[in-house]
């Protein structure tokens, strides 16, 4: 009897748990439409990603044999594992049975393939990430095997930047440079691409991995505006990013919830540190930024409290180096720059002659918020400071040609989370066949001693703590030398519309996956 009134209670449990489950109520399916501010380039993931708008929108579609989570540290993605076989050889052994959206399915040829694409194509941006590879094959069942021409310890961050294809794809892209179709293994498929207007993703049903819970994504090459929200089908969720001075801002508070957070990106304050002067038929006066009294005196005369404060960033936005506190070479024992406006600007008027202090500040125009509170402040300590705007194509990573003495104000993002990027493309001298000082704009020969020779010893250095170490030496010896004086770490606020949690990563990605409905 005893068991029968058991079987009965349970039985009663199952039937009000059950009927509970009927009765709650099923999500619905859930579309988000993410503001990305310009059009994607093109649908080529190897020739036309390096903009981080077209980046955003390939990071659902494609993916690469490593990934990074939220917190940028490495974890497996087409590859599930990966060793060293010896110091130049590093073998990565392919995740089985992953679908490609235009069907087929993943072998090591493919990533081969795609490697050496991206490696030897003359259109491709990541020849310089990839300049260190002699030499990738496939071996083996699943397995690809990759030879450096030295030992590399920064080998893994740069190969997450290479987007993996079918190799038939690809020489198709090959064939026609205005390719309109993509095929990755994200867990997104393109559904459309309306030029100059949106992309459209959808969840790809043969995805090898968990799943996002986002039915559909529209990527819209336009920021947001106060009449957008009115405009859009009740079932989907608006995502955009807004930046605190923004005119707009109050209005999209009551739309959507802001995240804010830190990225990979610091603004700094370049010396062009080249002497128009040094010609002899030259009739300028010296540049007097080779002076590194004047360098330390520049770094004196700036307001940083008052530049967050303008800017509407927090104290997090503090920058005491040319990286952010989350990329891998941080060194925590480094101090702010500090603010004594009368101690430099004594050192400006003793040491600058008054015909060598008239300057050009060079600000990109995606920066112009910025540029006008550091020319008052540089105005304010007796420069005559000309402040020109060249278009954003003129400072992608060039020179820019104005007449020294010259500062230029610049955004650089370390898109691996690796202190090495800067190094080996900021503060290196210039080797256009390795990729070294491709976005140095202050000078083509390093005009610290050693620091070249510091920087890639620290490239090639295989354990990471070590590595680390290497790393800090270098940030500490050009932080002192004043090469450049680190203003800001970049601070972004991600806006979401209630209806949707998507917490913003420190990567500026908006992984679909990663967005959950409520």
């Amino acid at each position: 009897m005893r068991l029968s009134l058991r079987l009965l209670l349970l039985l009663l449990a199952g039937f009000l748990v059950g009927g509970s489950a009927c009765r709650r109520k099923e999500k619905k399916p859930v579309s988000i439409v993410y503001l990305n501010g310009q059009d994607i380039r093109g649908l080529d993931p190897h020739t036309t990603a390096l903009s981080w708008q077209t980046h955003n929108v390939f990071s659902n579609v494609y993916e690469a044999l490593v990934g990074f989570d939220k917190n940028h540290s490495l974890v497996p993605g087409l590859a599930t594992s990966w060793k060293n076989v010896d110091e130049l050889t590093w073998e990565f052994q392919i995740r089985p049975g992953v679908a490609f959206h235009c069907g087929g399915v993943l072998t090591a040829s493919d990533v081969a393939f795609s490697i050496e694409r991206a490696l030897t194509h003359p259109k491709s941006y990541l020849r310089s990430y990839l300049s260190n590879v002699a030499s990738v094959e496939a071996v083996g069942g699943q397995r690809v095997r990759l030879t450096t021409r030295h030992p590399d310890g920064f080998l893994l961050p740069r190969v997450r930047s290479v987007f993996i294809a079918p190799r038939g794809f690809l020489e198709r892209a090959d064939q026609d440079p205005h390719v309109q179709e993509a095929c990755g293994t994200g867990p997104y498929v393109l559904a459309s691409w309306k030029k100059g207007e949106s992309v459209e993703l959808a969840s790809f049903e043969g995805y090898w991995g968990p799943r996002g819970e986002i039915a559909r994504a529209s990527f819209l090459a336009r920021s947001y505006d106060d009449g957008l929200k009115s405009t859009l089908p009740p079932d989907t969720r608006l995502a955009f990013f807004l930046r605190p001075t923004s005119g707009l801002y109050a209005s999209a508070l009551k739309v959507a919830t802001p995240h804010r957070t830190l990225t990979l990106s610091v603004s700094l304050l370049a010396f062009d540190l080249r002497d128009p002067a040094a010609g002899p038929e030259s009739s300028s006066p010296p540049n007097p930024f080779l002076d590194r009294r004047v360098r330390e005196a520049v770094s004196r005369v700036i307001d940083y409290r008052k530049l967050r404060k303008e800017l509407g960033l927090s104290d997090r936005s503090e920058a005491s180096q040319f990286v952010p506190p989350h990329v891998f070479g941080f060194d925590p024992s480094l101090a702010s720059p500090e603010y004594s406006p009368e101690e430099g600007r004594k050192v400006i008027t003793e040491v600058i002659p008054p015909e060598a202090r008239a300057i050009t500040l060079v600000v990109r125009s995606a920066m112009a918020e910025i540029g006008a509170p550091i020319a008052r402040d540089l105005s304010a300590a007796g420069f005559s400071v000309n402040v020109v705007y060249p278009p954003d194509e003129a400072t992608g990573g060039v020179s820019v040609p104005v007449r020294a003495p010259a500062l230029h104000l610049i955004r650089h993002s370390c898109r691996t989370g690796d202190a090495q990027e800067f190094f080996e493309r900021w503060l290196h001298s210039k080797v256009p066949e390795t990729g070294y000082g491709k976005s140095n704009v202050g000078y083509d020969v390093n005009p610290i001693p050693g620091l070249d020779e510091a920087i890639e010893e620290a490239g090639r250095e295989m354990d990471p703590l070590v590595r680390k170490r290497l790393l800090q030496k270098v940030m500490r010896e050009a932080v002192s030398s004043y090469v450049a004086i680190p203003l800001l770490n970049d601070e972004e606020t991600l806006f979401v519309e209630e209806g949707v949690t998507w917490e913003p990563r420190a990567d500026s990605l908006r992984l679909l996956v990663e967005a959950v409905p409520e």
